[in-house]
C-alpha cells in the first residue's frame, strides 16, 4: 500500500482511516475487517505520523510505503502509540 500524505504547510493536525477486507467475500459482515487509523501532526520542523490496527483481518502486506510531496523538507517520524494492538505494520518505506 502506498499512502500519499499531504501536510499541513506550517503546523497541523488530521486524521483519516483506511477499511481493509478480502474484498471479495462476505466475511466482513462476520467481523472480519480491519481499520487502519491514521494520524498526522505537523509542525514547522517535523512530520509525525501514528498508526492504530483494530479489526480480526489479517493484512495482505506486511509493509507500507508513504509519499510526500517532491518540495517536502520536514523530517518525517513514524511514531506507534502504546495502547495500539501491534504490531500494526511491519515496516514503513519513504518515497520523495
Amino acid at each position: 500500500r502506498l499512502i500519499r500524505l499531504f501536510p499541513h504547510r506550517t503546523e497541523g493536525e488530521s486524521h483519516f482511516t483506511l477499511y481493509e477486507d478480502d474484498g471479495a467475500t462476505f466475511e466482513y459482515r462476520d467481523g472480519n475487517s480491519a481499520e487502519l487509523k491514521f494520524t498526522m501532526r505537523s509542525d514547522r520542523t517535523t512530520i509525525r505520523l501514528s498508526t492504530a490496527k483494530s479489526g480480526s483481518y489479517v493484512l495482505p502486506y506486511a509493509s507500507m510505503s508513504v509519499s510526500l510531496p517532491p518540495a517536502e523538507t520536514r523530517k518525517l517520524i513514524f511514531e506507534q502509540p502504546n495502547n495500539a494492538p501491534g504490531p500494526c505494520l511491519g515496516a514503513w518505506q519513504l518515497h520523495r
